[in-house]
């Protein structure tokens, strides 16, 4: 199947020299295309390897996309429809018929005059049908982006939810000097269990805790192990990589 690409200029046989064309009508159209950013009437290429193309048609575009590099280093690439080297024959085939001409231009031979002229009404018959075939393309592509809009609006939705709860979460938890002048005496108590304060040391520790932090609230960690009794370094330590981990 036929498929439309930019394709490198630079990637691109042509077997017909530029000298068969009309100059001024290759310049109007390269300053066209210039202006356009696109050339309107693809090239028909046929794929010859991975990135080699050799024209089947469209050559006089493919003359005016040289000398719009030539003016502007900026254009590099052109329209083209690309064409399996299996469907080559069929392709050929298509051209004539569409043209309403039997006679055509073997790929890889240098026209006469004659077959010049053919190449060129070939052009102006098959590439109005290739305008038709792109209007098609386009309505697709614009109804494709739309898709991609919605979807990707979705997926943008969903991590801000997502980002929002995180946030959410985070905000939502206590750091761990919060968690001594805040919690209730039940929930520092299973706080400190869980920081590894062992039996009777749990409940003396809980409540001297909670006894000390009722004159004023503690404002930093060396201020809990000086108005805490019976509460050291090391153990302070011990409850905030504890509570850290929360």
């Amino acid at each position: 199947m036929p498929r439309f690409y930019l394709v490198d200029l630079e990637s691109i046989e042509c077997t017909t020299p530029r000298s068969q064309f009309n100059v001024q009508r290759i310049d109007d159209l390269a300053h066209n295309l210039i202006e356009t950013g696109s050339l309107l009437q693809p090239l028909v290429l046929e794929a010859t390897g991975p990135e080699s193309y050799r024209i089947i048609s469209g050559e006089e575009g493919y003359y005016a996309g040289i000398r719009a590099s030539e003016i502007n280093a900026e254009i590099e690439m052109v329209d083209a429809f690309v064409i399996e080297a299996d469907k080559v024959e069929a392709a050929n085939a298509q051209i004539r018929l569409m043209s309403g001409s039997v006679t055509s231009v073997p790929i890889g031979s240098v026209p006469t005059d004659s077959a010049t002229t053919d190449s060129a009404t070939i052009n102006n018959d098959v590439l109005q049908l290739l305008n038709a075939r792109i209007s098609n393309l386009e309505t697709r592509h614009d109804q494709d982006i739309r898709d991609l809009k919605v979807s990707y609006q979705k997926d943008i939705d969903y991590l801000q939810n997502k980002v929002a709860n995180i946030e959410g979460n985070m905000s939502s938890k206590l750091k761990p000097l919060d968690m001594l002048n805040q919690l209730s005496e039940v929930d520092l108590f299973k706080a400190l269990k869980k920081a590894g304060i062992p039996g009777k040391t749990l409940e003396n520790l809980t409540k001297n805790i909670i006894n000390a932090r009722k004159t004023s609230p503690f404002d930093s960690f060396t201020d809990v192990v000086s108005r805490t009794d019976k509460l050291g370094d090391k153990t302070m330590l011990k409850i905030i990589d504890t509570w850290s981990g929360f």
